[in-house]
């Protein structure tokens, strides 16, 4: 009798207890499911798209119910979008200061949340026939604080030069620089004026697998920096190697801005840029992920 009753509390127990497990387990399936489905909104700098778009294409290949909605702005209309609840998450290509925070954190009542998960960098070209030369430093932050005479870009990288004066912590003075139309019109002035120096982003040049980076990287020279770094006399070139040691002096950002964000509503999508997936793919693209990913070496004992 003890035997039957014992083994009938033991079923009452079980047949209690399976609905909630059931229902629990219902639940946290369907909060994995539903983190990356749905279309998610995201704000972008312009100048972010070539990185964005290869960072969407993988996301929504990993998760097909998914898809990015990309809305690409001059930087601060970007800005002014998540001020005006346009827009929970932004991508920018440098991290806001204190003044751009607390505008959004009196928006929200909360602190906005800054991610970095990929560097690229302004990198300096002179013409084709130009090879081996090296800058000096200290002399170019001399002649960039000066004005943009001396400097040239094309059309659509005008931000760079912006960006670069902020690295500089130029405040005033002469902030214009020349612009071109195309490449081609940009080779054929730095051959003909050897004192012009071209801005231009690595993004540009940095994919070696792509032939146009390919043709691009032929049209130009591109000089190293000559500096001194603790204590010692250096010349440094730009190279995923360097931007990730932060030796190539012009670094900047890619990095996501959001601020009370629901996981429905693209936070796993912010999490992904900082998976190995997504490192591996910046790599390739010829940029430095913030977090660099683990080669595995099999060893023969």
């Amino acid at each position: 009798m003890k035997k039957i009753y014992f083994s009938a509390i033991v079923l009452w127990l079980m047949a209690a207890c399976q609905p909630s497990i059931r229902k629990d387990s219902v639940e946290n399936t369907s909060i994995l499911e539903n983190i990356n489905r749905g279309t998610f909104k995201v704000y972008a700098d312009k100048n972010s798209a070539y990185l964005l778009n290869q960072l969407s294409d993988v996301f929504t290949g990993n998760f097909p119910e998914a898809r990015i909605d990309a809305t690409y702005l001059e930087e601060r209309d970007v800005i002014d979008a998540i001020l005006k609840d346009s827009v929970r998450i932004i991508l920018l290509q440098r991290e806001l200061g204190e003044k751009d925070l607390e505008k959004i954190q009196k928006v929200y009542d909360t602190k906005p949340i800054q991610s970095t998960f990929a560097y690229d960098a302004v990198v300096l070209a002179k013409g084709a026939g130009q090879k081996g030369i090296v800058l000096d430093y200290v002399k170019l932050q001399e002649n960039l604080k000066k004005g943009g005479q001396s400097f040239v870009t094309l059309d659509a990288y005008t931000n760079l030069y912006v960006l670069v004066l902020r690295m500089l912590g130029v405040q005033s003075g002469d902030k214009s620089i020349s612009t071109v139309s195309s490449l081609e019109e940009l080779a054929k002035v730095l051959d003909k004026d050897s004192s012009k120096t071209a801005i231009l982003p690595f993004a540009l040049v940095s994919d070696e697998d792509d032939p146009a980076a390919k043709d691009v990287r032929k049209m130009f020279s591109w000089p190293g920096l000559s500096m001194v770094q603790e204590g010692k006399a250096d010349t440094i070139y730009p190279s995923q190697s360097s931007i990730f040691t932060k030796e190539w002096p012009l670094v900047k950002t890619y990095t996501f801005l959001y601020c009370n964000v629901e996981r429905k509503n693209g936070y796993g999508f912010v999490q992904f840029a900082h998976s190995t997936k997504a490192a591996k793919m910046i790599l390739k693209a010829g940029l430095v992920p913030y977090k660099m990913p683990d080669r595995r070496i099999q060893l023969d004992v």
